[in-house]
């Protein structure tokens, strides 16, 4: 019988990740360990607060050190349960922490940028997948089915017909999925490259002298480090930038297009997680909430995207006709939407930016 792998955390008193490291199960030692020679001083269990950050340094160490403890309890849990939830969370930390890469880019130090950036693209990469599959079981067919249902078009022996056909596709996805996930959970590479990926974000944030607040072997040297607000105010001005090179020209963006600004959206929403509670709380919540109707209002886009994925599925001849149906109908249903995403990025478009009231 093949024994089991998988990923042990080493957690201290205070709960703070100390090591990580690969075991086969409780009869045999240890088969591989991740460590280092000298083994940097635990996380805080709980991250410190920003608002009081006195520089660029010691804003990044704190928001890393929250991205830190996110990831590590992501990956626990993903490693632990064989359940959805802890898959979309676990891209979601990485997602956010390379967003938090890019918006201090410049402010860090280019080989552990581009190491931590790899590192979590690669993670997050594997998880993609798996997450893709378990929306359209949990969102787009479920949507799907209902417009169905209250759809005429069809006489009533039909539309059973689709239905039961809709219902065999997510049964058949979701077993996929489930597949994946055990797979996933079990491989010894990706536990390792997360344990990679937490291990040295841990010692670059190592803070000397056991000062919390220090800056981190990450920061880039500077001569005059920004002052919090300042930094924050650029690296927000310059997400609304991005964003909006993509929102000027909505008639014009073709499917990759619109894929690209839905993601420029993320990123402008994660800086404002990070960087709202330097700013009027009361400011920033309206307009994080336009943000997340902006973002939702793109989100059928992607679905149709995924959906056509489902070609490269190996399905049954019966099933065959009704995914083209289901492609053909959220397609429709995404250019409808997408008529309504250029009236929610105006009303967007109009809002003062709450980091320079």
């Amino acid at each position: 019988m093949r024994a089991k792998r998988f990923i042990c955390f080493r957690i201290d008193g205070r709960g703070s990740l100390v090591d990580a490291y690969e075991m086969t199960d409780r009869k045999t030692a240890t088969r591989q360990r991740k460590t280092r020679r000298d083994a940097p001083p635990p996380l805080p269990r709980a991250p410190l607060s920003v608002v009081d950050a006195k520089d660029s340094a010691a804003l990044f160490h704190r928001l890393a050190v929250a991205s830190a403890l996110r990831i590590t309890e992501a990956g626990r849990v993903f490693l632990a349960e064989d359940a959805m939830a802890p898959t979309h969370k676990l891209r979601v930390a990485l997602r956010r922490h390379r967003s938090l890469l890019k918006l201090f880019a410049a402010h860090l130090s280019p080989g552990f940028l581009a190491a931590q950036s790899e590192q979590a693209k690669a993670i997050a990469a594997r998880l993609a997948p798996i997450r893709e599959t378990d929306v359209m079981v949990t969102e787009t067919l479920p949507a799907l089915a209902g417009r169905w249902e209250t759809a005429n078009e069809l006489s009533p022996a039909a539309a059973t017909r689709r239905q039961r056909a809709l219902a065999a596709l997510s049964r058949k996805l979701e077993k996929n999925a489930e597949r994946a996930r055990t797979a996933l959970r079990r491989d010894p590479e990706f536990s390792l490259a997360l344990c990679d990926l937490l291990l040295d974000l841990n010692a670059e944030l190592a803070a000397p002298s056991g000062r919390t607040d220090a800056p981190c072997a990450a920061a880039r040297p500077a001569k005059r480090p920004a002052k919090p607000r300042r930094l924050a105010r650029a690296a927000l001005d310059a997400a609304a930038r991005k964003l909006a090179r993509f929102g000027n020209r909505l008639d014009t963006l073709t499917i990759d297009k619109r894929h690209e600004m839905r993601k420029k959206a993320k990123t402008l929403r994660y800086a404002v997680e990070f960087f709202g509670p330097l700013f009027d709380p009361l400011d920033a919540k309206p307009y994080r909430k336009a943000l997340r109707r902006l973002q939702d209002s793109f989100g059928v886009l992607n679905d149709a995207a995924d959906l056509e994925k489902l070609r490269s599925v190996q399905l049954s001849t019966t099933l065959r006709p009704f995914v083209e149906a289901a492609i053909e109908e959220v397609r429709e249903h995404a250019s409808r939407e997408y008529a309504l995403a250029k009236t929610t990025w105006a009303d967007f478009d109009k809002r003062r930016p709450f980091w320079r009231k």
